[in-house]
């Protein structure tokens, strides 16, 4: 545990370089490279360098039983943060999401301060080991670029076949992205490779990402997850950028929220503190 745990912390490190561009190195080294580098010139036609983004507009949101709607707003920036603020007829939701950096804690207790949640007024740290999380899911322009960085292992595992009610048709372009440690034969990579992998499933004819999938780990425990599904649709182009206008959110197969995007706004000014831990007021 103690050795998994370690190569964690060095993970977080590592989710600052692969927050970097995707380089000519890496894409003469990684064979899913040149179809992250489509992606990433189908998601940024104008060639703005994205910082930030700001997101708003309506939303239904579905926990089991319960139903409601209301409104929200998605924050995100380059340097790995986003928040997001949801408004319902029953109380308010605040989810913040912040750089991974050093543990706090020790052992199973181990947390991040990379990230929190803050629901009708409870705070709760997020353990070490689910705080990998793609931070931008909502916005791909910032989400892809932070995953096909030189720390990143890229693959392209051709087409996948989805179901009819899933976006995009259905043969979509496979690829996957996973942080590799620097020694991939020492003990816990394959524990570093399943937090921080991710598969995005992009359009053949635009290479826009149509799915986004990766794991929550709420324990902190690679094998006791579940897996997330971010779809995207209704793509726009606002300031050079494409911006999907309709974000559905599937928690192990079923849909928890809807978005409507309603308003964007591209590198807007972003306060630090917003994505502080206590730091959503």
């Amino acid at each position: 545990m103690r050795t998994v745990l370690n190569l964690l912390s060095l993970s977080l490190s590592l989710l600052a370089l692969a927050a970097s561009p995707l380089s000519a190195q890496t894409a003469a080294a990684a064979p899913g490279a040149p179809l992250a580098a489509s992606a990433l010139g189908a998601l940024d036609p104008g060639g703005v360098p994205v910082t930030s983004v700001r997101l708003s507009g309506t939303a239904d949101w579905t926990a089991g039983s319960t139903v409601d709607a209301g409104t929200l707003t998605l924050e995100a920036s380059g340097t790995g943060s986003s928040r997001v603020d949801l408004e319902l007829s029953t109380g308010s939701r605040i989810t913040v999401r912040a750089p991974a950096g050093a543990s706090a804690g020790t052992g199973q207790n181990a947390t991040s301060p990379g990230g929190t949640t803050e629901v009708a007024g409870t705070t709760s740290r997020l353990p070490l080991g689910d705080s990998f999380w793609p931070a931008a899911w909502f916005f791909p322009a910032l989400a892809l670029p932070a995953a096909a960085g030189p720390s990143a292992v890229l693959s392209d595992l051709g087409s996948q076949t989805l179901d009819e009610s899933a976006p995009g048709g259905t043969a979509l372009r496979h690829l996957r992205f996973a942080l590799s440690p620097p020694n991939p034969d020492a003990a816990g990579a394959t524990t570093v490779a399943a937090l921080t992998q991710a598969d995005w499933l992009l359009d053949p004819s635009t290479f826009l990402p149509a799915v986004l999938r990766f794991s929550r780990h709420p324990k902190g425990i690679v094998n006791r997850g579940y897996q997330v599904e971010v779809r995207y649709s209704d793509w726009r182009v606002v300031s050079g950028v494409e911006v999907p206008f309709h974000i559905e959110r599937w928690v192990t197969g079923s849909r928890e929220l809807v978005v409507t995007v309603q308003s964007v706004e591209i590198n807007p000014p972003l306060a630090s503190s917003e994505f502080q831990f206590g730091g959503a007021q």
